[in-house]
């Protein structure tokens, strides 16, 4: 029976490392953990595990960590974690079995993250477990990369069902850009000096979490065609290019994107879902409803064996399913959907109060016994967009009004400004749809937003605005025809 180290690198872990230490008691033989600088009680926890505790200055380098981390070890096989990762109780005996043979390989480990705000997963497979041997080293000042040393030193990387379960994404949006501006420098640096695909790869992954599209546009456009790069993370870079295509309502260039992706890998229920907005987008309901409906199929399978999996969480998918069949009148495929959210929501603490709201909406009408507290307590970032449609098309304006008005105080999603500005100008306020607009500033509309502004400001007799919209929305969609359409007659008629 071989002997197992644990291996950590860590730096104010206290929230999170006696729940990993947890994971592996019973099975690690040794724990080593490298300090590089805590000033919490991390290192505390850690002595109560009898962990073997080292100090490392921080260097900029996670590989540099991890080396020396792996420099300590005494045991026959390698575990590596992060604090704020478990190993699942249904991988314990896999490890075992692992563990009890003398082969030179690495594991393939199921590396999972939960968004907790969106509930979508990020799976990927990837040699967290491997026999120790004194020639394998770590790659990379961040994101850290092991298999190529262990192909190196001729070892063979095997797939198995081991489940790391991963707590880093629990964190909110402004959490997520500290850690990304934090590696940021760190990454351009490196790029610099090895001008690496992965790296490249990664940057874009930074970029987009910084919101800075342009920039991870740059870097996505520089793999999505490499040939020394994971497939599977060249897929990801076209379906991020895909949606930040999406997002500027450049319908066509998001689809060639996607159609990249998803030939590298169409068992994506993300992609599949960017793959239905597109065509939504694109005016074609028939191929949306395709997408949705195999984005659900895949949503409801295990990750992809082969590597990297980003999944939907199934109600997002559902629901935009509904509306596409809603809005094309596909009876049958809504009826499949609808089945589908039923199902899906059957354990939810309000399902008997959410499919009665979503029935009277949909017939047109306002709930008999509406209560906003209740509405409130069904309206998530799943549903959203499909409820904002049916209440956009229910027949009491006043209703719409005050319901809206409710929860714009109460969101923050600009879609729900929108939908008060609309019904604010059919209720002939449209002084008052104007001011929501110019309220967040011209500039930070988007097209749709653009035009509607454009609509109510002729509508009140106010003509001067006019032309300054039109060159707003020249300067930010010159590169979008199907937008510039759009106000082509009107600027004729000026």
């Amino acid at each position: 029976m071989g002997r197992l180290t644990l291996s950590l690198i860590v730096k104010n872990e206290e929230k999170y490392l006696k729940g990993c230490l947890d994971s592996v008691m019973g099975i690690v033989d040794e724990i080593i953990l490298v300090d590089t600088g805590s000033t919490d009680r991390t290192k505390e926890i850690a002595a109560r595990y009898e962990a073997k505790i080292f100090d490392y200055e921080w260097k900029n380098d996670f590989a540099s960590a991890r080396n020396f981390a792996l420099s300590k070890t005494t045991c026959d096989w390698i575990l590596y974690l992060d604090a704020d990762e478990r190993l699942s109780k249904e991988s314990i005996a896999e490890v075992k079995m692992v563990v009890a043979t003398d082969k030179r390989l690495g594991v393939n480990c199921i590396v999972k993250s939960t968004d907790q705000r969106t509930q979508n997963t990020h799976s990927i497979y990837y040699p967290r477990l491997f026999k120790y041997h004194k020639a394998i080293r770590f790659e990379g000042k961040v994101h850290e990369q092991i298999t190529q040393s262990l192909f190196k030193n001729g070892f063979r990387i095997v797939n198995s069902k081991i489940l790391i379960n991963h707590l880093g994404y629990d964190i909110d949006i402004e959490g997520k850009k500290e850690k990304a501006q934090r590696n940021l420098s760190i990454l351009l640096n490196e790029y610099s000096e090895l001008n690496s695909d992965y790296i490249a790869f990664q940057l874009g992954n930074t970029y987009n979490t910084l919101e800075d599209y342009e920039n991870a546009k740059e870097f996505y456009l520089k793999v999505i065609d490499s040939k020394n790069l994971n497939r599977h993370y060249v897929a990801i870079a076209a379906s991020s290019l895909a949606y930040i295509s999406l997002n500027e309502k450049n319908f066509q260039e998001a689809e060639k994107y996607i159609e990249k992706s998803l030939t590298i890998n169409n068992h994506s229920s993300y992609s599949n879902l960017i793959a239905a907005k597109i065509s939504f987008g694109l005016n074609n309901s028939e191929e949306a409803i395709k997408y949705s409906l195999k984005s659900l199929e895949v949503s409801k399978s295990q990750i992809n064996s082969e590597a990297l999996s980003i999944q939907i969480n199934r109600e997002e998918v559902i629901y935009f399913g509904l509306m596409i069949s809603y809005l094309s009148k596909n009876e049958l495929f809504f009826d499949r959907f609808w089945l589908e959210l039923k199902h899906e929501i059957r354990n939810h603490m309000n399902y008997d109060k959410t499919i009665s709201y979503l029935q009277q909406f949909l017939s047109g009408k306002k709930p008999v016994t509406f209560s906003y507290s209740t509405f409130k307590s069904i309206y998530n970032n799943f549903n959203s967009l499909f409820i904002l449609k049916l209440l956009s098309q229910l027949k009491d304006i006043d209703f719409r009004i005050e319901l809206f008005e409710n929860m714009e105080n109460d969101f923050s999603d600009d879609n729900i400004k929108k939908e008060l500005a609309k019904v604010y100008s059919e209720k002939g306020l449209v002084e008052k749809a104007i001011d929501i607009f110019e309220q967040r500033g011209k500039e930070n509309l988007d097209a749709s937003e653009l035009l509607y502004l454009l609509s109510f400001y002729l509508k009140s007799g106010n003509s001067e605005p006019v032309n300054n919209i039109i060159e707003i929305i020249e300067e930010k969609y010159k590169a979008y025809p199907q937008i510039l359409e759009r106000i082509a007659p009107l600027k004729k008629r000026l």
